[in-house]
């Protein structure tokens, strides 16, 4: 990678031997993907993103895969086969790319999805997100987050022209996140690999599948600069399963306007869904969003605009765990509480808590009688138990009686394998009030 000394595997024969401690193999067996440095009998002197041959205390094949001794997480499996001689090669590396791909279009994502999630698809450390542009073209932006896949950078370059049509095509590095200081790499701007002529990589209408009514959504959102890969794609189960409960309950509600509270809205990708849905049922919607980006909410503010009239929609910029009290007057029949990830680490764990614990007894107390409010958090270091413990406590300071009528999580094109359960971040539950 730019800028980078990680090695990149010129030769088979760099190929290293690391051994798993006695009695700390069950889990590796059991074809979980990670071993930890404590588990490790690691030589030294290994370069970051090195080629590794796992085996146990008795010198039976484990895994290949790629190891990092400078990070806790010291090794990521890329194969259980011992007869995959040809792991990690461009051949390999493409062949899983169309696999991952395939399993995508089999379970009926269109339009904009994850393309790669990472240890779900056996290429722990790349994300690949592939966007469908409004003109047809499309987009495919990558994330590369540990030393290993970022050795992969050239194979990984080269294979792109087999996947797409480049003359169509954009492919965007996005290696800003800041997971990859724990791998030793360096946090970088968006970096264009390539970029058909005319595409306006900050400002790209993008479709979006409305997951209840299967026509698309256009989006526009800024690629380079954006959060994530541009836009957050994970969200499409969890906006289905609130599509489909205002569909059951619109022939019990005699209003004909909705108004909607989107904390945390980024570009409006949930009121916009939820509009455009609304609209398509004959109801009359107001927005009211409030984000702490003046960017996002330019975003936000023109996604709505191609579904409702300006006078439909109020922008707030501000901060949500301190700026929502001027709303709290008001009444809403839909509060989305979706905010960034509060807990990014170990020690952000108690004030991180607090943060969603204080969000959400504000979005209970802004949601009208017999109204819904949706509250997510992509903290994985948040248990789903630890969640759940934390809205009981906001319903109980909020002074509403709420009761739970869904949960939702992952999306088809986010897949949480079972032997490793660390990639299930995404967790959302539907409240209704009493």
């Amino acid at each position: 990678m730019r800028g980078s000394n990680i090695t990149k595997w010129p030769e088979r024969l760099c190929l290293k031997t690391w051994i798993v401690k006695e009695g700390k193999d069950k889990r590796v067996r059991g074809k979980h993907p990670w071993v930890f440095a404590n588990e490790l009998h690691a030589p030294e002197g290994v370069v970051p993103g090195s080629l590794i041959k796992l085996k146990d205390s008795h010198g039976e094949f484990l895994a290949f895969g790629y190891g990092n001794p400078n990070s806790n997480i010291s090794f990521r499996a890329l194969s259980f086969s011992s007869d995959e001689e040809n792991f990690a090669e461009s051949s390999w590396l493409l062949e899983k790319l169309k696999v991952a791909w395939k399993k995508r279009l089999n379970a009926g994502m269109k339009y904009s999805y994850r393309l790669c999630y990472s240890e779900a698809d056996e290429l722990p450390g790349l994300i690949i997100d592939y966007y469908t542009l409004l003109d047809g073209r499309n987009i495919l932006s990558c994330q590369i987050l540990t030393a290993g896949m970022n050795s992969l950078f050239e194979k990984l370059k080269n294979i792109f022209s087999e996947l797409v049509d480049l003359k169509t095509t954009a492919i965007i590095l996005r290696n800003d996140s800041s997971v990859r200081k724990l791998e030793g790499l360096p946090v970088e701007k968006a970096f264009v690999l390539s970029c058909p002529e005319g595409l306006n990589l900050e400002s790209a209408p993008v479709l979006l599948t409305n997951p209840l009514l299967g026509e698309p959504i256009v989006l526009k959102a800024d690629f380079l600069h954006g959060q994530k890969t541009g836009l957050f794609l994970d969200q499409s189960f969890n906006i289905r399963v609130l599509l489909e409960l205002l569909e059951r309950s619109l022939n019990t509600r005699p209003a004909t306007q909705f108004r909607i509270l989107d904390l945390c809205s980024y570009v409006g990708q949930w009121s916009a869904q939820i509009t455009q849905f609304l609209k398509s049922k004959g109801r009359e919607v107001e927005v009211t969003l409030v984000d702490a980006s003046e960017k996002s909410l330019r975003f936000a503010g023109e996604n709505l605009n191609n579904i409702i009239s300006c006078g439909q929609k109020k922008i707030i910029r501000g901060d949500v765990l301190r700026d929502l009290k001027p709303l709290i007057s008001q009444n809403y029949d839909i509060v989305i509480s979706d905010p960034p990830a509060f807990i990014k680490n170990k020690k952000e764990i108690s004030q991180g808590k607090h943060g969603y614990l204080k969000l959400n007894t504000e979005a209970f107390r802004l949601v009208k009688k017999d109204g819904f409010v949706v509250s997510c958090s992509c903290s994985g270091l948040f248990s789903e138990e630890e969640f759940n413990d934390t809205l009981k406590k906001a319903a109980k300071r909020s002074n509403r009686e709420m009761i739970t009528i869904a949960r939702g999580g992952h999306p088809p094109d986010h897949p949480v394998i079972d032997n490793f359960p660390e990639g299930r971040y995404l967790k959302m539950a539907v409240h209704r009030s009493l």
